[in-house]
């Protein structure tokens, strides 16, 4: 399995004060070529019934020098695992997971209209806080 963001425990920790429940592993899928993993899975729990399960992929952009190859890497790896899911049937919803700082910085900044445009559920997560600032459906 791939190696995990920096970030990816504090992703998960403000999934969790927000009510899921985050699976022990990385959501892996077969595809014609090899396998992919998907760095969270979690589940909501509802009256002892699953609610719903999403998918998160986490891109922390610590690094403010490379702001662009960050940027690149998020999104072609967002677009690459939707489009896999969707060719092998798989209905699960994916997010990719920012810091506010990268929210608010490159991603409404340089480029503001790249989330509607391309379609992509983020969820904006204060690093600091271990909260979800937003959740962009």
């Amino acid at each position: 399995m791939p190696a995990l963001d920096q970030c990816h425990d504090n992703v998960v920790n403000a999934l969790a004060k927000a009510g899921w429940t985050v699976a022990d592993r990385q959501f892996g899928f077969k595809t014609p070529l090899n396998w992919l993993f998907i760095d969270i899975q979690a589940t909501r729990v509802t009256n002892g019934a699953i609610e719903q399960i999403l998918l998160v992929e986490v891109k922390c952009f610590a690094d403010g020098g490379s702001t662009m190859s960050d940027l690149y890497t998020a999104i072609g790896q967002y677009l690459v695992y939707r489009t896999m899911l969707r060719e092998l049937g798989k209905s699960l919803p994916l997010y990719l997971a920012i810091p506010t700082k990268a929210y608010y910085g490159v991603f409404q900044r340089l480029v503001p209209s790249l989330i509607d445009e391309l379609k992509i559920n983020v969820i904006v997560v204060d690093l600091g806080q271990e909260r979800i600032e937003l959740w962009r459906p």
